[in-house]
């Protein structure tokens, strides 16, 4: 009954999934995942710490199907379910000829772990580029855009940290190149007010040599 009950949530939550697999998503599209694998109680499925039953029982000597292999057997066929409808043409070419939640999710872990790990290996590097007040606002804004793909996640979570840091860091080179600006200017106009005083000073002083002269 229990069985019967998940499966009739399976179509709407496959139409709770918004991002499909690609090569340039992997971390979104594994966060996105992992609640929806968890509400149905499959998590184990694709962590591995849900483990086979065995295919029969012995009792009094005699063998028998066992029903939690069954039970098993179907839950992972779910899992696999929910996974294939989150995939792009791309993603399915990964898992051609695997059977199992757990082997389709560790040969695309091995597909695109390291892919999104250079992308935001990368993108640190735009990052301190533009710290460095090399690169320019349009690149700026692409890294931006960029930002959501990282990922939060434990193994993660330290070069998560850093990249935030300095994203932090990118605005104060922008803001100092306006604020000196600012500060130039004002230094221009309190220039032209000296000059301008000078001027009528020494205006003054003529008049008054020569009304002393007359």
């Amino acid at each position: 009954m229990a069985s019967s009950s998940y499966d009739s949530h399976l179509p709407s939550l496959m139409h709770m999934i918004l991002i499909r697999l690609s090569s340039t998503n992997f971390l979104l599209w594994k966060n996105q995942l992992l609640p929806l694998l968890a509400y149905q109680k499959l998590l184990g499925h694709v962590d591995g710490t849900s483990i086979m039953p065995a295919v029969e029982i012995t009792k009094d000597g005699i063998s028998s199907p066992n029903p939690d292999h069954t039970a098993w057997i179907s839950a992972d066929q779910r899992t696999v379910i929910l996974l294939q409808a989150s995939f792009t043409e791309e993603s399915f070419a990964e898992i051609v000829g695997l059977s199992m939640a757990r082997q389709i999710w560790l040969a695309l872990e091995a597909a695109y772990s390291c892919s999104s790990m250079e992308r935001i290996q990368n993108l640190r590097d735009q990052l301190r580029q533009i710290t460095k007040g090399v690169s320019k606002p349009k690149e700026m804004t692409h890294v931006h855009d960029e930002q959501p793909s990282m990922d939060v996640s434990k193994s993660k979570k330290e070069v998560a940290t850093s990249y935030t840091k300095e994203a932090r860091d990118v605005a104060p080179p922008y803001q100092n190149e306006k604020n000196d600006g600012l500060e130039y200017e004002e230094e221009e106009e309190e220039d032209d007010e000296e000059e301008e005083e000078e001027e009528e000073e020494e205006e003054e002083e003529e008049e008054e040599e020569e009304e002393e002269e007359c």
